[in-house]
């Protein structure tokens, strides 16, 4: 029996709960327990749409060394086999517990500050630990900040093609009042300022403008997202905008969209292109290198330049456009999802990168990035 402990901060991300969700529903309850220590604000948000029941322990904010000093008290009174830290800070209060435990740090953002870096680099000289990542581009920004390579390992995200199907047939377009025709264009989660979704509103809002059976989505609640609100308020007529809020899970809205646009200057998460390729939605996007990982233009979906602020909008919208091309782009990308995103071998890697930290072998022994070899 193999005893997991997973460890979360207060910047769990969608990616986060759905990839949690993914290890406690699949892997074998008769061989694996798992265990949350989550900020108490969090846990609900993690624990909502399990289908096993999961032990959790609320604690303070890891980020802090009061919070690394009650998780050690806590390891010490409890026996794990190895902790899964979601993200940097997460990682940081786990190693406080000391380092006898096997960690593994799980990072799904390229943005990655010196800070973060400094901190994976000290704790990356410490034997039994590993980075579990969903892209080569955070592989490489890890290597560059200094991080042995030697404890990297890319493991590509599941995507649920039949929790997409459910959703797809089920009422939630017309909840969001979204009539059977109209055309959904759906922005990525979270919504901020660093992500260019202003960009990509207005591209779409053009869209929309001349073409009158788009609807925009802008999920969750940040103050990006109601930015967004006040400026499609100030637009003479409505364009469609759709504000479903922190309750509609970001997965379900992609299952129900039609176009992803993402239009970021920087590198970004990609999880989201992986349920869009799996859903069938067509993705427009910025060239940077993220996106271009997965994405080839005219391929399996679109690409647009980033470097001309001025332009980006009208690009983006231009490419919003070309509908033909777009659709040409689906069924490629549907396929590679099925190649790459397989939730199956998502949790048989990760449970393999539990064994290998445990046992002293190298991190990537039986793992290999499904998207080399798809």
């Amino acid at each position: 029996m193999t005893r997991v402990c997973h460890v979360l901060d207060d910047a769990i991300t969608w990616e986060h709960r759905v990839g949690l969700a993914h290890l406690v529903d699949r892997l074998p309850p008769h061989e694996y327990t798992h265990r949350m220590l989550a900020p108490a604000p969090v846990l609900p948000r993690l624990t909502a749409g399990l289908d096993r029941p999961v032990e959790q322990t609320p604690i303070p904010f890891t980020r802090s060394l009061p919070s690394g000093l009650f998780f050690a008290h806590h390891a010490r009174r409890r026996f794990f086999d190895v902790i899964h830290a979601w993200g940097v800070g997460a990682a940081a209060a786990a190693r406080l517990a000391g380092g006898h435990l096997p960690l593994i740090a799980q990072l799904d953002d390229p943005a990655l500050s010196d800070k973060d870096l400094k901190l994976l680099r000290s704790i990356g000289r410490q034997r039994g630990f590993a980075i579990t990542c969903s892209s080569q581009i955070i592989r490489r920004r890890l290597i560059e900040g200094g991080v042995p390579a030697d404890v990297i390992v890319v493991i590509r995200p599941g995507v649920d093609f039949a929790a997409i199907n459910r959703w797809r047939r089920g009422p939630l377009r017309r909840e969001l009042g979204i009539g059977p025709d109209e055309r959904v264009v759906l922005l990525t989660e979270p919504v901020t300022v660093s992500g260019g979704h202003f960009e990509a509103f207005r591209a779409a809002s053009l869209r929309a403008y001349l073409v009158d059976d788009h609807r925009i989505v802008v999920p969750g609640a940040s103050r990006e997202q109601a930015r967004i609100a006040r400026y499609n308020a100030s637009l003479p007529g409505s364009v469609g905008l759709v504000s479903p809020g922190a309750g509609v899970p970001f997965e379900q809205l992609v299952a129900v969209s039609d176009v992803m646009l993402m239009a970021p200057r920087g590198d970004c998460p990609t999880t989201a292109i992986a349920w869009a390729m799996g859903a069938r939605v067509g993705v427009v996007g910025t060239a940077v290198r993220a996106i271009a990982e997965l994405i080839a233009h005219k391929l399996n979906g679109l690409l647009v330049k980033p470097e001309r602020a001025k332009s980006i909008v009208k690009s983006l919208a231009a490419a919003l456009a070309d509908r033909t091309s777009l659709a040409k782009t689906i069924e490629t990308a549907h396929g590679q999802a099925y190649e790459i995103f397989s939730i199956r071998r998502y949790t048989e890697y990760t449970a393999r990168l539990y064994h290998n930290v445990i046992e002293g072998l190298p991190a990537d022994h039986g793992i290999v990035d499904t998207a080399t070899v798809a």
